[in-house]
């Protein structure tokens, strides 16, 4: 042995984390989730060998107190506490010579305000994600649909067994030999959670956002990365595969813990190990437009496809031209390996059924900036015409209770929008409708829909304005719609010849026609109305002629 005393010490603390281990107890007591929280990186397995290494040294001692479940705390002893003037002395010359600030002071008022969130109702933000989303500080993520879908789910399963554990369901606990200072036995108790867990498997995949989380899982390439990093087998099947990262992913958010509280922090860094697994060796690419006529209530809405609508202010990298332009933007983000077909394509489809779904959802007269704007990893933003827009008609408001149903109606229409056929050639003059300056450019487009939806036979045959009276109005009230739909019909010829009225009669009755389109093209996309609305039509005809 080296009879050096520096030497000795420094084999002492010269362990990576060793003397972060004592800067971080010199505060006093800490749990074992509370060291994890303030060492930011540290695996708890590493955490775990430290700590023991320090104890066998006595510099640390572990004190388990007889509660249920067992409750165990680490704090300096009196050899610990000799080595603080070293950490003083690091500090010091830390601030003098490597920088002007000391941030071991902030991180420590940092831990002493960090506390665990006890999570409500599934899906309510905690304080502490409201205020930095308010802040705009929003944590940077690859994939918001699988950050958003995990989270959910967890905040599901935390809000179920804490409220099992309540009612007095226990996590077993094994109990474990250390060898102490001395080589002294030391007997603790260690919670058993991926036990728990894996008892309550079936009732967890019952949850509302289980399913959610399989299918954002499934759709990730690096799946079976993350399950081979943990020593996990690999399912062949896609959604098998998710089932056993989800539970993996699991067990590393609830790690050590017997009370089931949310904790949002320990969340982020089970997500972050993930996505640096699942998404090594590939390309971020990402697409932003600013979203004209619409405002929401929350920071961000999570939809399908790599989608996002978020407020300006929770960006802090945005261009100025679409801070100026809008309130809120729609962000694509995907993952693509080199040799992938171009991922701003998939992005521009995908920013097309948005707005189709925007506009179908709500009459306020959704629009898409001209231009969006695209990057590559951390790159810088480049511009790029869009090819669609429009001018915004009114303002929609997205409140927080409506989030649910926006993104359940935002899939339906990905799922069911046809790519041909007379559903899709009317869905495509709606829009053209849409992004005319007047109600009066519209018509042609809005007369063309309906056309295509209930008048194959073409104008000559004069039966739009009764068939759309008999899906639109009730009985009673059908002689006066088919009235004002030919009064539309006739107007159209006047608009071309240059020779219509402008006034706000005009304006509200084509506004009017428009109503009837979006709502017959919505019915139909949703399956409340049979896709051949013109035979609807006729049959209801039969039954009440106008």
């Amino acid at each position: 042995m080296d009879p050096c005393p520096v030497s000795r010490t420094a084999g002492v603390i010269s362990g990576k984390w060793t003397i972060l281990l004592v800067r971080d107890l010199a505060e006093g007591r800490c749990r074992f989730c509370e060291l994890e929280r303030s060492l930011a990186g540290i695996s708890p397995r590493t955490l775990s060998l430290r700590l023991r290494a320090l104890e066998e040294e006595g510099i640390v001692e572990r004190q388990t107190f007889p509660e249920v479940p067992p409750r165990v705390e680490y704090a300096l002893t009196d050899k610990g506490r000799d080595l603080l003037p070293i950490i003083e002395d690091m500090r010091a010359y830390g601030l003098r010579w490597l920088g002007d600030e000391d941030d071991c002071h902030r991180r420590r008022d940092r831990r002493r305000e960090r506390r665990v969130v006890a999570v409500g109702p599934p899906g309510a933000a905690s304080p502490t994600s409201r205020t930095r989303h308010a802040r705009g500080e929003r944590e940077r993520v690859r994939s918001d649909t699988l950050h958003a879908a995990l989270r959910r789910y967890v905040e599901e399963v935390s809000w179920t067994l804490a409220a099992e554990t309540a009612d007095g369901a226990e996590v077993p606990f094994e109990l474990a030999e250390e060898r102490g200072a001395r080589r002294t036995a030391l007997y603790c108790y260690r919670p058993l959670v991926d036990e728990f867990l894996r008892e309550r498997v079936g009732a967890l995949a019952r949850l509302d956002a289980h399913t959610p989380a399989i299918r954002a899982l499934a759709a990730q390439d690096g799946i079976a990365r993350y399950l081979k990093a943990h020593h996990e087998r690999v399912p062949s099947d896609a959604s098998a595969r998710a089932a056993a990262a989800l539970e993996v992913f699991l067990g590393r958010v609830f790690a050590e813990q017997t009370t089931f509280e949310f904790d949002a922090d320990r969340f982020e860094r089970a997500y972050a190990q993930l996505e640096e697994v699942v998404f090594a060796g590939r390309t971020h690419a990402a697409a932003i437009v600013p979203v004209l006529g619409l405002d929401i209530a929350s920071p961000q809405i999570v939809l399908a496809d790599g989608l996002t609508l978020t407020r300006v202010e929770t960006f802090d990298d945005l261009p100025a031209e679409v801070r100026h332009e809008a309130d809120v933007v729609a962000a694509f983000r995907a993952e693509v390996e080199d040799g992938a077909p171009d991922p701003f394509v998939q992005a521009g489809r995908a920013l097309r059924r948005l707005l189709v779904a925007l506009r179908l959802y709500d009459g306020g007269g959704v629009a898409l900036g001209p231009v969006a704007w695209t990057r590559v990893d951390a790159g810088a933003w480049r511009s790029a015409a869009l090819g669609a827009g429009g001018i915004a008609q009114g303002l929609t408001l997205i409140e927080a209770d409506e989030e649910d149903e926006l993104r359940a109606f935002c899939s339906l229409v990905a799922r069911r929008t046809p790519r041909s056929g007379e559903l899709a050639w009317a869905l495509g003059r709606f829009g053209m409708a849409c992004e005319r300056a007047t109600p009066a450019e519209a018509l042609s487009d809005v007369l063309l829909a309906l056309r295509a939806l209930l008048e194959p036979e073409g104008p000559a045959s004069g039966r739009l304005a009764g068939r759309l009276a008999a899906l639109c109005a009730v009985p009673d009230e059908r002689a006066a719609l088919a009235d004002r739909a030919i009064q539309a019909i006739a107007l159209e010829r006047a608009i071309i010849a240059g020779t219509a009225p402008q006034s706000p009669e005009v304006d509200a009755l084509i506004v009017e026609l428009s109503g009837y389109l979006r709502a017959l093209l919505r019915d139909v996309l949703c399956g409340h109305l049979d896709a051949d609305v013109r035979a609807l039509a006729d049959r209801l005809l039969v039954e009440s002629p106008v």
